[in-house]
């Protein structure tokens, strides 16, 4: 998981120790890295659906199939997705 905000933090684990200390009154910006099925992403999605304080705002893969973008769709959250040669070139 990325915590996207004003400073770019990244964070990978555990996800609660990352967002406290980032507790403010501005909206948490989170975008998941998934490449499979995103059944862990749609779990997180679901947790912060409807929240004031906590935005999923992007699902980025580098496999364009992976099923992780249909249930992005599915709670409206925008998708990107890239090659390994764009990450590779450091162009992300």
């Amino acid at each position: 998981v990325l915590i996207l905000d004003t400073n770019l933090v990244s964070c990978f684990s555990p996800l609660a120790s990352c967002l406290s200390p980032l507790a403010s009154n501005k909206m948490i910006k989170l975008a998941i890295l998934a490449s499979g099925s995103g059944s862990n992403a749609e779990k997180i999605m679901e947790h912060f659906q409807g929240s004031t304080q906590t935005e999923i705002a992007l699902i980025a893969s580098n496999k364009a199939d992976a099923f992780v973008l249909e249930r992005a769709k599915k709670f409206g959250v925008p998708t990107f997705t890239f090659s390994r040669k764009e990450m590779e070139a450091g162009l992300l």
